[in-house]
């Protein structure tokens, strides 16, 4: 899984826009990874979105429900794995769409990892 390309050094916070934080970091909130919204959660998400985005163990294109294309970043948060998904068309193409700590089962089918 070494290797992955990611976002180029300085680059994935392009992607991580006000707008879209709250909303991406939620499951991570909920994993406990993450503390309930507050400014201070936002640029806590932003920095570990940017070292997952910009330099990946693996990176995947998958489908969100609604249909959306999605490139997702594998990384590591506490010694559980995340997963940074960024939209790859639509309105908000380019923008972060979410972030999840993924099952076994999800890792196997994004990434072809075997658990």
């Amino acid at each position: 899984m070494e290797g992955a390309i990611g976002f180029a050094e300085g680059t994935a916070r392009s992607a991580l826009t006000p707008d879209r934080l709250q909303h991406a970091s939620r499951h991570l909130t909920e994993a406990g990874l993450l503390p309930n919204w507050s400014k201070a959660t936002g640029d806590k998400f932003v920095q570990l979105a940017s070292t997952i985005m910009e330099k990946p163990m693996a990176t995947c294109d998958a489908t969100l429900r609604g249909g959306f294309a999605v490139k997702g970043f594998l990384g590591s948060v506490n010694g559980k794995p995340v997963v940074v998904f960024v939209y790859k068309e639509g309105q908000l193409a380019g923008k972060v769409a979410t972030s999840v700590v993924p099952t076994s089962e999800q890792l196997g089918k994004w990434f072809r990892i075997a658990q």
